[in-house]
């Protein structure tokens, strides 16, 4: 789904519009998180499990980053949540670059693998590391509520287009 689509600016936007404003304050972000996930479903249903996953890693990276007062144990938090992150991009983004190239230069028969890049891989990638990296540097504190983080992460409004922010 696409701001642009009629189906979201004449059914989905008002629907969570509607639900967002009649609920108190406490539910609001539940509404918001649902929503979000029920956007980014529309796209491709199975990439919604990378999103959750990638941001339960950065979550926990972060709250393992805070506990830590070793230089060293910090790092090494940041050093999981830079790896999986990146390793996931670089993954769904280069895997069949990288297989195509093999293949020309060595005269290998690898498959070349074809799936749809996940929508918006890159932005919740970079906004999660954003998160982790702040933590690490002291410039933010950790977040304690898992909703909280995912609606961060994975806010419809801005999963596709952006901007990354700070946390």
């Amino acid at each position: 789904m696409v701001f642009a689509d009629l189906l979201f600016i004449y059914l989905f936007l008002p629907t969570v519009l509607g639900f967002y404003y009649l609920f108190q304050a406490q539910a609001r972000n539940v509404i918001l998180v649902a929503a979000s996930i029920i956007f980014y479903t529309w796209g491709e249903p199975v990439w919604v499990i990378l999103l959750i996953f990638s941001a339960t890693v950065d979550f926990h990276c972060g709250k393992f980053i805070a506990s830590r007062d070793d230089a060293r144990g910090r790092r090494l938090g940041l050093v999981i949540s830079l790896v999986s992150n990146l390793s996931l991009l670089a993954a769904f983004k280069y895997s069949g670059f990288l297989v195509t190239n093999i293949n020309a230069l060595t005269g290998a028969r690898l498959p070349v693998p074809h799936f749809s890049l996940p929508i918006g891989i890159s932005f919740y990638t970079f906004q999660t590391i954003s998160y982790t990296v702040d933590i690490y540097r002291g410039r933010a504190s950790v977040q304690k509520s898992f909703l909280q983080f995912l609606l961060f992460v994975s806010l419809f409004s801005q999963l596709i287009a952006g901007p990354i922010v700070r946390y």
